[in-house]
């Protein structure tokens, strides 16, 4: 009897397993803030609202907006400081986005990209899908107050060309889900808002469907992405790394300086090239135990949007304007600083505290 009772103990702690992972991932899986525990507590499991008291409604939020300029002056709207990534968790997206704007091949493609129609609607054809062009309808007031932002110099609107494109963006990953993720998206859509669809509650949530890969490069501009990893994820402190062992891992064990400086050199020559290119560059922090110390945070993705081969440092800038670099050891962590500024760290503070670095691969166009 015992041999019988064996497998069907293993099945139980299979099951149990299985189910912890899928219950962190729908907590890990945000589409935007209002689906955040740390920030909303249970109120995250939107059917809870029955047990709960009703809040007026936003007359706002039905509103739609189709009389907003675009790029509120024109060309000039269009930079890397403006993208401020708002109640969507995309990241990833919105650094790619914001590494794009730095350039003026990125300035051309961005311009381009959105047609207003006649009906209020707009129009946005990506580079990496020119075959399907994405039409969306006007912002509401609840798009406009949820969505990334284009922020001018000023601090007043750069136009709404940001939440249009991410709205777009979110439309077409919606659209180009995988059997798994639409699995996925069902029962987190189900469990956490009792809506049993694989469609986003609204269209721009969908951007975040992209957070954990490269798409967005791939959608924007139709290149793929490099990957490059950092001293810190592949080393780290003792030459053991993350979790994994490389041939370059094991070397640094007898020779670290040579291991180091092989790996400065493969990032500077990349880098050059990346910028003279003009090509989207993304740098992400992962568990990274140094980002917070020095002002970043983990889990993050930030765009690179500009590199001095002279100093050997790169132009960050944090999409979400919360974090700025600082160095703990001379500085105060929350030091006075402008947020919207890009700020610059040299390649062995980058290696430090970043863990991931994403460079557009070239193509026939660039």
């Amino acid at each position: 009897m015992s041999s019988l009772k064996q497998p069907g103990k293993l099945l139980i702690a299979i099951l149990v397993i299985l189910s912890i992972s899928f219950a962190i991932n729908i907590a890990v899986g945000i589409e935007y803030a209002g689906q955040d525990f740390l920030v909303r507590g249970p109120r995250i499991f939107s059917w809870l609202k029955v047990f709960m008291p009703a809040k007026d409604p936003n007359p706002d939020d039905a509103i739609l907006h189709p009389e907003l300029p675009i790029f509120a002056e024109g060309r000039k709207s269009i930079q890397a400081n403006a993208v401020r990534q708002n109640g969507v968790y995309d990241c990833r997206f919105l650094a790619a986005l914001a590494s794009l704007a730095a350039s003026e091949r990125g300035k051309d493609v961005i311009s381009q990209m959105i047609k207003p129609n006649g009906d209020g609607s707009y129009t946005v054809k990506f580079s990496g899908a020119e075959s399907e062009p994405i039409t969306v309808a006007p912002l509401s007031g609840q798009e406009l107050r949820i969505y990334s932002r284009a922020v001018g110099p000023d601090g007043y609107s750069a136009g709404i060309w940001v939440p249009i494109i991410e709205k777009a963006y979110g439309t077409y990953l919606d659209r180009h889900q995988t059997l798994d993720e639409k699995i996925f998206h069902f029962f987190r859509h189900g469990i956490m808002d009792g809506r049993w669809t694989t469609s986003a509650e609204l269209a721009g949530f969908a951007a975040s469907y992209g957070a954990r890969d490269e798409r967005a490069c791939k959608v924007l501009t139709g290149n793929e992405m490099e990957q490059l990893v950092t001293i810190n994820l592949e080393l780290g402190d003792f030459g053991l790394g993350k979790g994994y062992v490389t041939g370059r891992q094991v070397l640094s064990w007898f020779n670290r300086d040579q291991v180091v400086s092989t790996f400065y050199a493969e990032q500077d020559s990349q880098l050059k090239e990346a910028f003279l290119k003009n090509r989207i560059v993304v740098a992400t922090t992962g568990i990274q135990e140094y980002a917070e110390v020095y002002g970043l945070m983990q889990h993050h993705a930030y765009a690179v949007v500009g590199y001095d081969a002279n100093k050997k440092r790169l132009l960050i800038r944090d999409v979400l304007n919360k974090s700025y670099f600082v160095k703990p050891e001379t500085e105060y962590l929350y030091k006075d600083s402008d947020l919207s500024e890009p700020f610059w760290m040299t390649l062995p503070e980058f290696n430090k505290c970043f863990s991931g670095l994403s460079i557009e691969k070239s193509s026939h166009n660039n």
